[in-house]
C-alpha cells in the first residue's frame, strides 16, 4: 500500500527523473522485497519443521480451528506476528518445535506464547547452548544462562552469607521450570 503513492508520483515521469528521489524509491522497494523474502523464508522454515508432526495431530488441529473461529483467528494472528518479529532465520525452528508441542496437547497456547516471547528476545546461540546441556543441571556459572535471564527460561539467586566470603554476592543461574520444559521440548524434537 505504501508503494501506491510513490508509483503514482513516478508514473508521470516528473519525479522519476530526479536522481535522489528515484534512488530513494528504488531503495524503498528493494527493502520491501528483502523484508518480504525474509518473512517468507521464516514461514517456510516454520512449516517445514511442522512436517514431522503426525498427520492425525495436524488433522485434529485443523478440525478444531475450523469449528472455532475465535481460536483460528487467535492462533493465526499470533503466528504471523511472532514470525514477523523473529530476528534470526533459525528461530522459526525453535518456534515450530514449541508449536508441535501445542498441537500434541503437551502445552497450552498460553505456554506456547511464553516460549515464543522467550525465543523472540533470546540470542539463538544461547538457546542452542542450553538445549545442548543437561536440562537437570541446577546451577551453572554459564554465560548462556545469564544471557537468558530476561526470557523466563532461567532463574537466578544470589549467594548469601552461608557461602564462602569469595562467593558472597555472586549470582548463580539455573534453568527455571519453564526453561526445563523448553529444553525438554527441544531435545525430544532435535533442533
Amino acid at each position: 500500500m505504501a508503494e501506491v503513492p510513490f508509483d503514482a508520483l513516478l508514473d508521470d515521469g516528473i519525479l522519476k527523473d530526479l536522481p535522489i528521489i528515484g534512488s530513494i524509491v528504488a531503495l524503498f522497494k528493494g527493502a520491501m522485497d528483502i523484508r518480504d523474502r525474509i518473512f517468507v523464508a521464516k514461514i517456510a522454515r516454520f512449516l517445514f519443521n511442522l512436517t514431522s508432526t503426525p498427520l492425525e495431530q495436524r488433522e485434529s488441529f485443523r478440525r478444531e480451528i475450523q469449528q472455532n473461529v475465535k481460536i483460528k483467528q487467535k492462533v493465526g494472528a499470533s503466528l504471523v506476528l511472532i514470525l514477523d518479529r523473529l530476528d534470526d532465520i533459525e528461530k522459526p525452528d525453535f518456534l515450530a518445535k514449541c508449536f508441535m508441542a501445542y498441537l500434541s496437547n503437551n502445552i497450552s497456547f498460553d505456554r506456547f506464547r511464553r516460549f515464543a516471547a522467550a525465543i523472540d528476545i533470546a540470542f539463538t546461540d544461547d538457546l542452542k547452548a542450553i538445549c545442548s546441556k543437561n536440562a537437570n543441571v541446577e546451577e551453572e556459572e554459564d554465560v548462556s544462562l545469564s544471557n537468558l535471564a530476561r526470557t523466563g527460561l532461567v532463574e537466578f539467586r544470589s549467594i548469601g552469607i552461608q557461602e564462602t566470603w569469595n562467593e558472597m554476592g555472586t549470582i548463580r543461574y539455573s534453568l527455571s521450570a519453564l526453561g526445563k520444559q523448553f529444553v525438554g521440548i527441544m531435545t525430544s524434537h532435535d533442533v
